[in-house]
């Protein structure tokens, strides 16, 4: 890549292996997409210099020709994470962002089944796993991994939710479940 990016630190070591590891990074954006215009980076410990338990946020901005893409990670839950596994994510979320982009602006967007509406009417939650009615009286398998965010403790009997299905090898199954509390 041509560009010369534009990388901040905040309250972060600026050293030859770190940078060494962001322009590897920013390489491998422009394998993605070979018109970005221009990166700028934001690297920072939202704890402060000093402080054993660091907090990490990476913002990766990335210009290309009709659109502005902005990533930033800043992982939750404890332990943070180490700032090369937080530079990893955030520099996957970006390539992502630019393959999804750059489909779009080539027209090649793949069509998403849209969502079905139903509500919960069994539910087991030591097995993981329950049924949803559709609005035509189906029942539709799920797992709890097909649950979107922490909607899995959300969820009971009654609960409506938003689904997408495909079929599986027993018969109809909830590929994505989005609980209404949630949405």
């Amino acid at each position: 890549m041509e560009i010369e990016p534009q990388i901040s630190f905040r309250n972060v070591e600026r050293t030859d292996a770190l940078d060494r590891m962001i322009l590897a990074g920013i390489d491998k954006l422009g394998d993605v997409h070979d018109r970005i215009t221009s990166v700028r980076m934001a690297v920072e410990d939202q704890r402060g210099s000093g402080i054993q338990d660091h907090l990490y946020r990476v913002r990766i901005n990335i210009t290309i020709p009709g659109a502005e893409l902005v990533v930033e990670e800043t992982p939750e839950g404890e332990p943070h994470p180490p700032l090369d596994q937080v530079l990893n994510q955030a520099f996957d979320a970006a390539r992502r962002r630019l393959k999804d982009t750059l489909e779009r602006q080539r027209g090649n967007v793949k069509e998403h089944t849209p969502r079905a509406v139903g509500r919960v009417v069994r539910i087991f939650p030591d097995e993981g796993y329950g049924f949803i009615e559709d609005d035509v009286g189906r029942e539709i398998y799920f797992h709890k991994n097909s649950v979107a965010g922490t909607g899995w403790d959300e969820l009971d009997t009654e609960t409506g939710v938003e689904f997408q299905e495909e079929q599986g090898d027993k018969g109809p199954q909830a590929v994505v479940v989005y609980p209404m509390t949630s949405l």
